[in-house]
């Protein structure tokens, strides 16, 4: 690394940038012009605290899942550490999976925007601090951001970089603004995508920012499947809603029958209700208790109820782990746990730690709480 700072040193233009990332990082010919246009913006505003709309460089990479969209990502962050500008960059992304997957933040806690349409006072010291600096926003996974958390992450950006109130930057001014994703892939969850029609004028506002990037590089060379070109024609046909028979006929033949029970790996299972999903982890620690000779633990959640006429408090056991599908609770009201068993995580608790929504890991012990009520049941 050492070596290709000092050789970029000697003549830091966007074309040595890109030849020297490709030392390191094989990329194909759209990947490196992608990253040749990046840097040619990178290094002509250099040194410069924020720029007008005009001057800023707003990129839309695009391309189906497996053409390369993170490799650039990380070709990009590459070179800004040969330019030893690393911190100038932040990657963000709407999801603590995604933000894990480019080493980023998610975009609520990369820029203390609410979660939810809940207010917040005022940005935070810590996020403040990430911010010092920063002339390039990477978002990834684009097709999940709303149009009105696009309008919030644009004043969000203007609130951290204390643009001139008659400024005609977008962002923040930051001198490049990179999104990448695939509009075939998730939408938001309950809120309208960029492409679609909006209403209110938060939403309008966040279309309008989309509509500036105007330069757009689309990846189209499959690099993930490249050895298994019948399953990547598959999984285009999926994307482009062409599904054959043939297609549904391959893919029921990795339908499984029954559940396994093997404690040396962790299984994935897709289902459509909570209350299926549930009754199947109810089911495997069942099994995985035993065939590792422990005991289940059973920890019940603090609910709030009505008080019978008697003022009896009975809940009726069945109805504590049931979640309705409807529901906004996470889990059902009673946790059973035993040492080592496969666990889902269900929140974002810290990206850098990977401890994300969706992350996979086994629970090995349990923390009590200090001030919590020990039952002991006798028989």
């Amino acid at each position: 690394m050492a070596d290709l700072a000092a050789r970029l040193g000697q003549d830091p233009s966007p074309l040595n940038m890109t030849y020297l990332i490709t030392e390191v990082m094989p990329l194909n010919a759209k990947q490196k012009r992608t990253v040749s246009m990046i840097f040619y913006h990178v290094l002509r505003h250099q040194g410069k605290p924020a720029l007008e709309k005009d001057e800023q460089f707003l990129l839309y990479v695009g391309g189906e899942g497996g053409t390369g969209k993170s490799w650039v990502i990380e070709a990009v962050r590459l070179g800004m550490k040969l330019l030893e500008r690393e911190k100038e960059v932040l990657v963000i992304a709407p999801t603590g999976n995604a933000a894990k997957h480019v080493g980023g933040s998610t975009i609520h806690t990369g820029l203390d925007v609410a979660v939810r349409n809940r207010r917040k006072r005022q940005t935070s010291s810590r996020v403040r601090s990430l911010w010092r600096n920063k002339t390039m926003l990477i978002i990834d996974e684009i097709s999940m951001v709303s149009s009105k958390l696009m309008d919030s992450i644009d004043k969000q950006c203007k609130v951290m970089k204390n643009l001139d109130s008659n400024s005609t930057a977008v962002f923040g001014g930051l001198h490049v603004v990179v999104v990448l994703g695939d509009f075939h892939q998730f939408s938001p969850i309950q809120a309208k995508a960029l492409w679609q029609k909006q209403e209110s004028n938060d939403e309008k506002r966040g279309q309008q920012l989309w509509h500036m990037f105007k330069d757009v590089v689309v990846l189209d060379e499959q690099m993930r499947q490249q050895q298994d070109t019948a399953y990547h024609q598959l999984l285009k046909r999926a994307r482009n809603a062409a599904i054959t028979q043939a297609d549904v006929d391959l893919l029921n033949t990795r339908v499984v029958t029954r559940l396994e029970s093997r404690p040396d790996r962790i299984n994935t299972c897709i289902v459509r209700s909570n209350k299926l999903r549930h009754l199947i982890n109810r089911l495997q620690i069942e099994r995985f208790a035993p065939s590792q000779g422990q005991k289940i633990f059973i920890f019940p959640a603090r609910h709030t109820r009505w008080k019978k006429a008697k003022g009896a408090r009975n809940p009726d056991v069945d109805k504590l782990l049931e979640v309705q599908d409807r529901s906004d609770v996470k889990g059902p009201g009673l946790l059973m746990y035993t040492q080592n068993m496969p666990t889902a995580v269900l929140s974002n608790i810290s990206t850098r730690l990977g401890i994300v929504n969706g992350a996979q890991g086994r629970a090995i012990g349990v923390v009590p709480d200090p001030d919590g009520l020990f039952l002991t049941l006798l028989h």
